[in-house]
């Protein structure tokens, strides 16, 4: 969708879809920072400055709505409900932050993909998670692919996650829960 460093002119909101929000370390490390999901806003970090923060890479065939920045930051000025709106998102995104910082990165490997899991769950209308990799969890979690997997597969074999033949997800929230 676009890459961190690079110069912007659109805020983009996802209208379908899964688009992971990265942040490279130094060594080159990839590391998801956050989950934009149908309805999040993504590349708000314009309006303080005009390049992207994050890279942002489609995990799924997904549908962005592009907003011209000067369009945001002419209607943002001119309408307090518009700017609102976007206070609002812009908190909705540093609340998925903090979350994946105190719950996604802390804790044993299962409570991390648990806790993943229901985060999925809760965001995606009927109990169906979208496909994500395990590379994805990983560096979304902090954990390694292998680890991933094995946590993966035991709560499969435990009943507590389903998976069809496109890699969908249906998980029982209960016996996740912490």
């Amino acid at each position: 969708v676009y890459g961190e460093g690079e110069a912007g002119a659109h805020v983009a909101v996802v209208r379908s879809g899964l688009v992971k929000l990265i942040r490279y370390s130094s060594a080159g490390d990839e590391r998801i920072v956050r989950l934009a999901m149908p309805g999040d806003t993504i590349g708000l970090e314009l309006m303080l400055g005009r390049r992207y923060h994050h890279t942002a890479v489609a995990i799924s065939r997904v549908e962005v709505c592009l907003m011209p920045l000067h369009f945001v930051e002419e209607r943002a000025a001119h309408a307090p409900g518009f700017s609102n709106k976007l206070i609002a998102e812009w908190h909705a995104s540093v609340d998925d932050a903090e979350r994946f910082l105190t719950e996604l990165s802390t804790g044993s490997a299962q409570q991390r993909v648990a806790r993943l899991l229901l985060y999925l769950h809760e965001r995606v209308p009927g109990g169906e998670c979208p496909n994500i990799t395990r590379e994805d969890m990983s560096a979304l979690l902090g954990i390694t692919p292998e680890t991933t997997s094995r946590v993966v597969a035991a709560f499969k074999r435990e009943g507590h996650l389903g998976e069809d033949a496109q890699g969908h997800c249906r998980c029982a929230p209960s016996p996740l829960q912490p």
